[in-house]
């Protein structure tokens, strides 16, 4: 089978691809319950109608998981995955009511089972109908996915999960988050670190609920900055968090730490003014450019 994004030829039946680039671009083909389908080594892409925007995503998702993967799990061999991630497109917030049965306002989500450190089911569903908006669902929703190979035993803690995948996204979104959330500070209306961390979902009041994603990432950040966590270490904190609760995981991962303090720490973290700005580094493993966001004071 042909390369759609190259001149040479690709054996895409068995995936063993000789492109040139770090990521397969090969796909191909098929028709599936009415959807038609672009499938690439770890995704099939389910569309109806809409073959162009389905071709440009195929390589995105491969270049994006294995971004993620690498970032998060520390995996650069890019194996694909032997359960493939199936993304549903949907052409507008009608068609998305319709079939997920979720809200038309909503722009996307994941669908994701996991159990006995197994991932049973990879989907991903997102609208299309405002085009400046895929490439941001995409990484956001991914990531979620990413990280479910690393929590395949016991769910991640929703506030990791969210923040990490807010993270995932341009810098913009996070600055507006930032911004509101001071605003909701110095009127007191944040969530404690122990009720942030013990919410098993996002609320559903609009207010709240943005809030929640706001100190959610807040946290991310502040683990990763303040804290200096490595992603590694950051997920082993999560996942202490899940199993023994924020007090118990602070003591064990910060031992220096003094848990009373965290609560106001945090806050003052995240009262200070701050510079995004985006560094990129070298993994020798692969001597391929790794990009991580570094916070630093004005």
């Amino acid at each position: 089978m042909a390369c759609l994004w190259h001149t040479i030829d690709c054996r895409a039946e068995e995936w063993n691809c000789r492109c040139r680039d770090s990521v397969c671009r090969c796909v191909r083909t098929s028709n599936v319950n009415g959807w038609q389908v672009v499938e690439s080594r770890s995704f099939r892409i389910h569309h109806v109608g809409q073959p162009t925007v389905a071709e440009r995503l195929a390589p995105v998702c491969e270049r994006t998981r294995q971004s993620l993967r690498a970032r998060w799990l520390g995996e650069t061999n890019n194996s694909a995955w032997s359960l493939k991630c199936d993304l549903f497109l949907y052409p507008s917030g009608k068609e998305f009511q319709r079939l997920t049965r979720f809200s038309a306002e909503t722009w996307g989500f994941a669908d994701l089972e996991v159990g006995d450190r197994k991932v049973w089911m990879r989907r991903l569903h997102l609208r299309t109908d405002d085009a400046a908006r895929i490439d941001k669902l995409l990484v956001h929703e991914l990531t979620h996915v990413v990280l479910a190979d690393y929590f395949a035993e016991h769910q991640i803690p929703r506030w990791a999960d969210e923040g990490i995948a807010v993270l995932s996204e341009p810098a913009e979104r996070r600055t507006k988050l930032r911004e509101w959330l001071n605003q909701e500070a110095k009127q007191g209306r944040l969530f404690s670190l122990q009720e942030l961390t013990q919410q098993r979902s996002v609320p559903q009041d609009k207010r709240l609920g943005e809030l929640f994603y706001a100190q959610s990432v807040a946290l991310v950040e502040f683990l990763l900055t303040d804290r200096q966590l490595s992603e590694s270490e950051l997920l082993r904190f999560v996942a202490d968090c899940e199993a023994h609760g924020l007090p118990t995981a602070t003591r064990r991962q910060f031992p220096d730490s003094v848990a009373d303090r965290w609560e106001s720490d945090w806050r003052e973290w995240m009262a200070t003014p701050r510079v995004e700005v985006k560094v990129v580094e070298t993994d020798r493993r692969n001597a391929d450019p790794v990009s991580r966001p570094i916070v630093l004071v004005d």
